[in-house]
């Protein structure tokens, strides 16, 4: 069942494109090693590697399959974490510079985490947080192995880590739990409690900024509900605090952001600046909203 602001592709095709196109995306981990290196290695073990226009750190290995690049030395010792590079546009937009204290809300499995480590230098102090102990678990064992120093795993309800740190972070990423509607199926019901869940993973990120600091907001879910609402929900519930930031990512691939909600009322402007990535035979489907605490 189609619903009303939802973005409709083709699955097949993009599955077929997947196997006639073999390409395996990567995000260089710079705490271990360079793009160059990386490149270097990559292509003496015989595989052909490109670069991403928008992201320095990103590379498609085409002609090789997950499994084959695990079986490498640089995977074993985290010099690459094997990542769509829709996934990347989040820290992009967080922006995470050394020194800053960063949250992420939702961390596991560790491929964001990682990303926001190698941008900070491991300078800087990130909060990692899960409520699954078997996701945080994993999650550890993936900062060791991507040398992430700065960073410490959290096990807490995300709606509820404001109350420990008030105020607190200079960024905050939300890469909320989703329905991954367009690789997977959810009933309506299904959509409105993920939505539900979203808003207040959403009210906590930003009650745990500081005055000043940016939360990012992002999914990859194609579902109106789950993108653009949850943004108006905030803007909406919370006057004066909060303000819709542009995405100043030219080069990335993005798509405009949906004008109208699921029973057809249009959004207030502000959320014409979030955006989304259509899925392609090479990216995933995304929504990224930057936004900026203006208040307490």
């Amino acid at each position: 069942m189609r619903l009303r602001g939802e973005i409709v592709f083709q699955p097949m095709v993009y599955y077929r494109k997947r196997i006639i196109v073999e390409t395996t995306p990567i995000r260089v981990n710079t705490l271990v090693t360079d793009t160059d290196t990386l490149a270097e290695a990559l292509q003496a073990a015989g595989f052909e590697t490109a670069r991403l226009a928008w992201c320095e750190e990103a590379l498609t290995v085409r002609g090789a399959s997950a499994r084959a690049l695990t079986a490498l030395p640089e995977y074993e010792r985290g010099a690459f974490f094997i990542q769509n590079h829709s996934s990347l546009v989040p820290v992009l937009a967080l922006a995470p510079q050394p020194e800053e204290a960063v949250l992420d809300l939702c961390a596991a499995p560790g491929g964001k985490t990682t990303h926001i480590a190698a941008r900070l230098k491991n300078q800087g102090e990130i909060i990692a947080n899960d409520i699954s102990q078997q996701r945080i678990y994993k999650l550890a064992n993936v900062l060791k192995q991507y040398a992430v120093t700065c960073a410490r795993t959290s096990r807490m309800p995300g709606h509820l880590i404001w109350q420990r740190y008030p105020d607190y972070f200079d960024g905050v990423l939300v890469d909320a739990p989703c329905s991954m509607r367009g690789t997977a199926e959810h009933s309506p019901s299904e959509v409105k409690s993920l939505a539900k869940q979203q808003k207040f993973l959403l009210k906590s990120a930003l009650s745990a900024a500081k005055p000043g600091g940016t939360i990012v907001y992002s999914t990859c879910t194609t579902t109106v509900e789950e993108n653009e609402s949850v943004i108006a929900w905030l803007l909406e519930k919370h006057p004066g605090q909060v303000s819709v930031e542009p995405l100043n990512l030219p080069a990335v691939p993005f798509a405009p952001a949906l004008t109208e909600d699921a029973k057809g009322r249009p959004f207030a402007e502000p959320i014409a600046l979030t955006r989304r990535i259509l899925p392609t035979a090479e990216l995933e489907g995304f929504f990224v909203a930057k936004l900026r605490k203006t208040n307490r």
